[in-house]
């Protein structure tokens, strides 16, 4: 495996026969696929790690909670709605004009939002598990690290009872 370059440099070296493989964003899928080339792989299905997320101190949860509260309640009620199916042609739509693309790559970069966006501003515990594994490879610890020490969904869970009521 090699580190060649960014998205742009991999597809054009996958579209000349330099390498065999690469990883490529959404946008990259569909320009290949317009070349000819094949997916071999989703690692969104296959691997449960998430892709963005936020983060915040205890102190913030405990001193500032109601307007940690507004903001998560916000997050979790614009997940719902752009996770929707009944919104999904808005949603393609935004993508389409907020990142200035075409209607195929647009729906496509949807799919994948789809794949990587949690609903309810939670994570599995896999997800919980692979995140912090994966950190601990880059920072060469072999600790032993509860999940509890780094995840707190407490004011996210509380939002979804009010949210189901």
């Amino acid at each position: 495996m090699l580190a060649i370059g960014d998205e742009n440099v991999r597809l054009e070296q996958l579209k000349l026969g330099q390498i065999d493989a690469g990883m490529l964003g959404p946008q990259g899928v569909v320009l290949a696929r317009r070349a000819g080339l094949k997916t071999l792989l989703d690692v969104a299905d296959e691997i449960d790690l998430p892709f963005a997320g936020l983060g915040t101190t205890t102190q913030m949860i405990d001193r500032q909670r109601g307007d940690l509260k507004k903001f998560l309640s916000a997050s979790v009620r614009g997940n719902r709605y752009s996770t929707d199916p009944r919104n999904r042609n808005e949603m393609i739509g935004l993508i389409a004009s907020w990142l200035h693309l075409d209607p195929e790559t647009a729906e496509h970069t949807y799919n994948v939002f789809l794949k990587a966006t949690s609903k309810d501003g939670t994570l599995s515990r896999g997800g919980m598990e692979a995140l912090v594994n994966e950190r601990k490879r880059q920072a060469k610890l072999t600790a032993d690290m509860p999940l509890e020490r780094f995840f707190d969904f407490s004011v996210v869970e509380e939002i979804n009872r009010e949210l189901a009521k």
